[in-house]
């Protein structure tokens, strides 16, 4: 982190630094999983009729920059497509910027791509 400058921002002014476009696949990988694993989630959902599931992946950061970056990384390196939504619910002192991942085939790419770098519990989800 020192060595990419990221020790010493606070969560709204972080980035994804510009050199993990020069890293093999595995290697940005694992950075996707562990912002997935601290800022992320994963959610099951039933159709109307509760007849079909349907899986999204979401990433959530006060940081405009790291999202839109991630979405980007995600899009170019792994052909995973995703919107951003722009939330500021309620008393909050800064703005919240989701990733939503919810075609079924991205939400399948990403989850079998970054299942085995997930740690802890939530790799069980992403299973």
């Amino acid at each position: 982190l020192e060595e990419l400058y990221l020790n010493d921002k606070y969560a709204h002014e972080k980035t994804i630094p510009s050199v993990v476009w020069t890293w093999n696949d595995a290697s940005v990988l694992k950075l996707i999983a562990g912002l997935f694993a601290t800022d992320g989630s994963i959610f099951i959902k039933l159709d109307r009729h509760k007849t079909k599931e349907s899986w999204s992946i979401n990433y959530c950061s006060t940081s405009r920059a790291m999202v839109e970056m991630l979405k980007e990384l995600l899009r170019v390196r792994f052909s995973v497509h995703a919107s951003v939504i722009y939330e500021n619910k309620g008393k909050r002192k800064r703005p919240l910027y989701n990733i939503n991942i919810s075609r079924q085939q991205d939400v399948a790419t990403l989850a079998k791509a970054v299942a085995a770098y997930i740690p802890g519990i939530k790799r069980e989800k992403f299973m």
